[in-house]
């Protein structure tokens, strides 16, 4: 087989479809219920760095919270969800929206969870990003539930006026998990890049 021939395989095997499966883009629980977390007082949004163990896009989030006092009993509430890109704060906005999302009593007393049904970015395995959860509906009576897992590294603003460095302190982790589509190939895509590999090996050996 030529080179130019194997060459050919393994580019129409790039061009072949990808499929994609539900899977966790990430997950951290492991709830603190020694401290509530720090509540949004006059405009403070927190940020959890985490790093993705999948390559997907992030179709539904999930996250533990409590309030202060006054509970929203409605079962829904607006949140704005952002992602940004990684570094020791939050980088470059990758995605943000405003949704409503649903909760319900957790199994933890005092905290409700949440869930809100996103048409997120594709996130890549390995890499590091942030998230940012902010209660539209009570900013000043809601807090974003601590976790004892993830990384010291936190960060927090006020007012947007730009994010600041809470690694270490134990309000620099929070509950929450991403989930979504897992891209993978499709077995056609497989078999090709095989059928390829195997043809360079054929074609090295017969030179040889």
């Amino acid at each position: 087989m030529k080179m130019r021939n194997i060459l050919s395989i393994l580019a129409l095997a790039v061009l072949l479809p990808v499929s994609a499966i539900a899977a966790p883009i990430y997950q951290q629980g492991n709830i603190s219920t020694a401290d509530r977390g720090a509540y949004q007082y006059f405009g403070q949004a927190l940020a959890d760095d985490f790093v993705a163990v999948s390559t997907g896009a992030i179709s539904n989030a999930t996250w533990t919270g409590s309030y202060y006092g006054t509970v929203n009993a409605s079962g829904s509430e607006s949140f704005t969800f952002n992602i940004f890109a990684g570094g020791s704060t939050p980088g470059a906005l990758l995605y943000s929206t405003v949704g409503i999302a649903s909760f319900v009593a957790s199994a933890t007393p005092s905290y409700f969870d949440y869930s809100l049904n996103l048409l997120g970015p594709i996130l890549n395995a390995g890499s590091q990003y942030w998230v940012s959860i902010y209660s539209n509906d009570s900013p000043r009576n809601y807090a974003w539930a601590n976790s004892f897992d993830g990384t010291p590294s936190g960060a927090f603003s006020n007012f947007g006026g730009g994010w600041h460095d809470l690694t270490g302190d134990r309000r620099s982790n929070h509950v929450f998990a991403l989930n979504g589509s897992a891209v993978v190939p499709e077995p056609a895509t497989l078999a090709l890049l095989g059928l390829g590999l195997f043809g360079m090996g054929f074609a090295r050996k017969a030179k040889q």
